[in-house]
């Protein structure tokens, strides 16, 4: 063995010996009332910046006003200087806006983080937005939709959410929407952007080789000014009631199977009963030998898969909630049966003891792979906490769950469950 391979399995086994948790992240809040979060990391020489913004808090205007473009537009000035200094200065810088949250930040060597706090500056500051960019950004958007129209699985999902949320100002439904052209001026998109970074809902998460008093005198001045006449009233409608829903079935060309799913809406994570759901959802389709894989592929080889997922859920706000398969053409009816049976023997039977207790295992262990790195500690913490959750949010519903009986849970199973408060939504072969 050589000295350098010497070293680096010496490198490995430290590193894989020392474990962090969420109680040791250090927090405090600059004059602006910005929360900071700091897991110190001296294992190597580097250090990675996360900066999260709350849209959820901002919806549906975010979507309204085109803030995702001026969002991740910002990065790029009209002579590309920013993006030119990124690529000189060795370090990495990203930013992005999914469902209820804008993010901007990167990683660097120790030495090299002065300078990436630098470069984030430089781009919240940009007032001079690349048009050139935008439009390849735009294209590159249009072809990922239009890439999408052919997809059997993205209509099956964007017939079931236009079912679930119908108006047309709710962002959920404009998600799979054809993307609006960016026609707004540089100006216009400015203030859009700060806008989004001057949202009260905002933190910075830091992990790796630095302390408190190196990053207080970085970040102190990192952001703009919060304004709290940013708060926007959030104008969500409510689900519509689904006991008498009749079922959705959209029609494409050249398809050879079938897709179906039954939908309802999902619990915001702030709901009482989102403990139990956790739960009983991991049961219905967690693993591969959940519900759904047991009824829909092991006992008849009707599907290769059978998936439960709930989407576009935040912390306030519902989503969708969806079981979902696939099956030959000649197979739908006794798979959509099987489909339907899977939630009525829950909601008649309920789960049982060592179904929850091997649920509770598998959520803690899939937490324990989640937060396996100082950057995802301090990350999933700063999500949360942006968000206005506690910290450590998954851990503390784990153990609610945990103390839940039986009965509490199968009692919310039945009734949650219930398959008459699901929806029906089929892609079937246009001559079917």
């Amino acid at each position: 063995m050589t000295a350098r391979t010497a070293l680096v399995v010496l490198t490995v086994g430290v590193a894989v010996s020392t474990v962090y948790g969420s109680d040791e992240i250090q927090t405090w809040y600059l004059s602006d009332g910005t929360e900071v979060l700091l897991l110190e990391d001296h294992r190597a020489p580097l250090v990675d910046i996360e900066i999260n913004f709350d849209i959820n808090r901002i919806m549906p205007w975010s979507v309204e006003n085109s803030a995702q473009a001026a969002f991740v537009g910002q990065m790029f000035d009209t002579n590309r200087h920013i993006e030119r200094e990124i690529e000189r200065s060795g370090v990495y810088l990203s930013a992005s806006m999914g469902w209820g949250r804008a993010r901007i930040g990167g990683s660097s060597l120790v030495d090299d983080f002065p300078k990436l706090i630098e470069l984030i500056q430089k781009t919240v500051e940009n007032r001079e937005y690349s048009r050139e960019e935008l439009r390849k950004w735009q294209r590159d958007r249009i072809v990922s939709w239009k890439s999408t129209t052919t997809n059997p699985r993205t209509l099956l999902n964007q017939a079931a959410i236009k079912l679930l949320y119908p108006f047309e100002d709710d962002p959920r439904n404009a998600l799979y929407d054809r993307p609006d052209s960016i026609e707004l001026s540089a100006e216009k998109l400015a203030a859009i952007r700060d806008t989004v970074l001057a949202t009260p809902a905002r933190n910075i998460a830091v992990s790796g080789s630095i302390n408190k008093t190196e990053l207080q005198g970085l970040v102190k001045n990192l952001l703009p000014e919060v304004k709290e006449a940013n708060r926007y009233s959030d104008t969500t409608r409510q689900p519509q009631e689904f006991s008498k829903a009749e079922p959705m079935v959209k029609s494409v060309t050249n398809l050879t199977q079938v897709y179906m799913a039954l939908i309802r809406d999902s619990l915001p994570m702030v709901h009482e009963d989102y403990p139990a759901y956790l739960v009983v959802n991991q049961i219905l389709g967690g693993t591969f030998n959940s519900r759904l894989y047991q009824k829909l592929r092991h006992e008849t080889g009707d599907t290769y898969s059978a998936t439960l997922s709930a989407l576009f859920t935040t912390a306030t706000r519902p989503g969708m909630l969806r079981l979902q398969t696939y099956t030959r053409v000649d197979n739908q009816l006794d798979t959509q049966s099987r489909l339907r049976s899977v939630l009525e023997e829950l909601h008649v039977h309920g789960v049982s003891k060592t179904e929850v207790e091997r649920a509770l295992a598998y959520l803690r262990g899939r937490l324990v792979f989640s937060n396996e790195t100082p950057d995802q500690i301090v990350n999933l913490a700063a999500i949360n906490r942006v968000a206005d959750l506690p910290s450590n949010f998954r851990e503390m519903t784990l153990n609610r769950a945990s103390q839940m009986s039986l009965n509490e849970i199968n009692s919310f199973a039945r009734n949650y469950y219930d398959p008459n408060k699901f929806a029906l939504v089929k892609v079937v072969p246009e001559s079917d």
